[in-house]
């Protein structure tokens, strides 16, 4: 199944270049309103305005937490080198998670080869590339693809690089790299110990001295940051049985988001992976990424915030990779090379096919409203204008309300009326905003408690998607 690498490196960016050009050219210039990209954002400005990292404007009324301020900085340090030409223009940073969503494609692309040859590696990528769920994530401001780029090209430098001392050092980077991107990439570390131990590529020593650096490079980060705020601090209270039983299905399930073929195509996708896993075991190949999966997967399994494909991404390749494998396996039990690499090509289109759908409806570029919404901008310069240094507003999207307006916001309690009034006292709330329109939850807890006390607040803007209220005082005075 191996082409010429000269074809094959052609082929791949080829075909990159061609999707990409194609998600550009129907890029939505408003960015939807998955707000993580906000807190990389006010990290980034943090970084350049000479500020401390976790400086932050939004928080939490004390019953609803929002998860900690403190972003792992690799992502904001790149935002942060492209702030001082475009400003705040999510339009261009969308390009930017774009160029990284290509780069990471292309890095991939290069990992599969080395382990399964050109067919299969092609049409995982053909696969990726053409993902629905995959596209609607790279169209967004997060740090996924980033740590896909990062992974595979720590997978690529192990395999490839020279065993010189200089190497070693360039690995602890990209250990470090991964590891201030997400978090929970640290688990890179024990998997390239193992691997390094079960390819014997190194000598003990070469071995022992990149372990050490890795740790030196982990600990300084960690030294650093100390303090600020991290996901690991509230995994010991947030972790339960109901979150490792959820997790399971998901993580088992969401190869049905990626390819939005339902349980169905998820289970026999996971089915065909193990085929696949099996037939890998027997060409006497090793890979880190397998061995970084085996520590990977338990982690995401105990993490207790729950966004199945995005936090799979990392070892999605590999896993759809596997799947391919497992039909050019099977068929392989009763038939030559040409129905194999039929099988592979029928399953490749079927799974295809059911993306395309999605594209023709347009779906890709409907964002109704978002954060660079016209709408939108019309409430950030509203509150920016008319309210007070000390204003404290409740909303939905503290995060990205806060970067936009310079204002302190918090994130409401999913609670009744008398609590949710109780609670928004004690966080000091002096305006709210309703959008009922766009977001569930406002309808659902907001509304009431503004319906209720209509008389007593003043409305200080309002267009079609948004009303900014007054916060009475007079709910929040002791009887």
């Amino acid at each position: 199944m191996n082409a010429p690498k000269n074809l094959w490196w052609i082929a791949l960016l080829a075909l990159i270049l061609l999707v990409c050009g194609a998600r550009y050219a129907v890029m939505a210039p408003v960015h939807g309103w998955s707000d993580d990209g906000s807190v990389y954002l006010q990290h980034a400005e943090n970084l350049l305005h000479g500020q401390p990292y976790n400086h932050v404007l939004f928080g939490q009324t004390p019953s609803n937490k929002s998860p900690a301020a403190l972003y792992p900085p690799m992502l904001p340090v790149v935002l942060a080198a492209e702030i001082p030409f475009t400003g705040l223009d999510f339009h261009a940073f969308k390009i930017t998670m774009l160029v990284i969503y290509a780069l990471a494609l292309a890095a991939a692309g290069f990992a599969l080869y080395d382990l399964f040859g050109t067919a299969i590696a092609i049409s995982t990528v053909i696969l990726l590339a053409l993902s629905f769920e995959l596209g609607r994530i790279a169209d967004h401001i997060n740090s996924d693809f980033l740590l896909l780029l990062l992974l595979c090209l720590l997978i690529l430098w192990e395999d490839h690089a020279p065993r010189r001392i200089w190497s070693l050092i360039v690995t602890a980077l990209l250990v470090l790299a991964i590891f201030e991107t997400r978090t929970a990439g640290i688990v890179v570390l024990p998997a390239l110990i193992l691997y390094r131990f079960w390819a014997a590529s190194w000598s003990r020593r070469d071995m022992g001295i990149g372990a050490a650096l890795c740790v030196l490079f982990l600990a300084v980060s960690i030294a650093m940051n100390q303090g600020g705020g991290n996901y690991f601090g509230q995994l010991r209270t947030l972790i339960s049985p109901m979150t490792i039983r959820r997790n399971l299905i998901q993580y088992l399930l969401c190869l049905g988001d990626v390819f939005t073929g339902g349980k169905v195509i998820a289970l026999l996708l996971d089915a065909l992976a193990l085929a696949g896993l099996y037939a890998f075991s027997k060409t006497g190949k090793r890979s880190l990424w397998i061995v970084f999966l085996v520590f990977y997967l338990p982690m995401m399994i105990l993490w207790p915030f729950s966004d199945p494909v995005r936090f799979a991404l990392p070892f999605l390749p590999l896993v759809i990779a596997l799947a391919l494998l497992g039909v050019v396996s099977l068929v392989s039990l009763f038939a030559g090379r040409p129905l194999q690499i039929a099988a592979l090509a029928l399953l490749t289109v079927l799974l295809c096919a059911r993306e395309v759908k999605l594209y023709a409806a347009g779906e890709e570029s409907n964002y109704p409203s978002g954060i660079n919404h016209p709408r939108t901008l019309e409430l950030y310069k509203a509150i920016a204008a008319d309210l007070p240094p000390s204003a404290v507003i409740v909303c939905r999207k503290p995060r990205t309300i806060s970067l936009m307006t310079g204002k302190h916001a918090v994130i409401y309690p999913m609670v009744d009326s008398a609590p949710f009034v109780t609670d928004l006292c004690r966080a000091g709330a002096t305006h709210i905003v309703a959008a009922p329109g766009i977001f569930e939850d406002d309808a659902k807890y907001v509304e009431p408690v503004i319906q209720r006390n209509l008389s007593r607040m003043k409305v200080i803007f309002h267009n079609d998607q948004y009303t900014l209220y007054s916060w009475p005082s007079e709910l929040c005075r002791v009887p």
